[in-house]
C-alpha cells in the first residue's frame, strides 16, 4: 500500500513527534504545520527556529521543545503536550498557531537561493526582495 495523502494523514494526528538529533532546515514540521498540527521537537537546527513552545497562559506558540536529547527530556515535552490536549479550546488554539506558523515555500527557496549565491561568492541577478 502507497500513502499518498500525507497532509490527510497528518491532520488526523494529534501531534508530530521530531527527536531529530539533527535537522539543518526542516521542511516536515511545516507538513505538520499546513494540517495544523502542532509539533513535539528536539530543539535544534531548523526545528529550533520554527517549533515554539506553547504557552496556554499567553496561547502563544505552536508546539512543545526539549532542549537534551534524552529520553526524559522528551518525555516532560510529551507530558506538556498531553496537559494541553484535554482542553479543547486550548488545543483547538495551539492548533490554529500551528497552522498560523507555516512558511511559505517560496520564501524559503528564495532565502536559500540568496545563501547559495553568497556560499560561492556569485552574484544574484534576479532580486526578489
Amino acid at each position: 500500500m502507497v500513502l499518498k495523502d500525507g497532509t490527510l494523514i497528518n491532520s488526523g494526528a494529534d501531534f508530530g513527534l521530531m527527536p531529530s538529533l539533527f535537522e539543518p532546515g526542516g521542511i516536515v514540521q511545516h507538513e505538520f504545520f499546513v494540517a495544523g498540527t502542532p509539533v513535539i521537537a528536539f530543539k535544534t537546527g531548523g526545528l529550533k527556529d520554527t517549533v515554539f513552545e506553547f504557552d496556554s497562559k499567553t496561547k502563544k506558540g505552536n508546539g512543545f521543545n526539549f532542549q537534551e536529547h534524552r529520553f526524559g527530556e522528551l518525555l516532560w515535552a510529551v507530558e506538556r503536550a498531553l496537559n494541553v490536549y484535554p482542553d479543547a479550546k486550548l488545543y483547538d488554539q495551539l492548533r490554529r498557531n500551528a497552522f498560523d506558523s507555516v512558511i511559505d515555500v517560496a520564501d524559503v527557496s528564495r532565502a536559500w537561493d540568496k545563501e547559495f549565491h553568497r556560499l560561492f561568492g556569485k552574484v544574484l541577478l534576479i532580486n526578489y526582495y
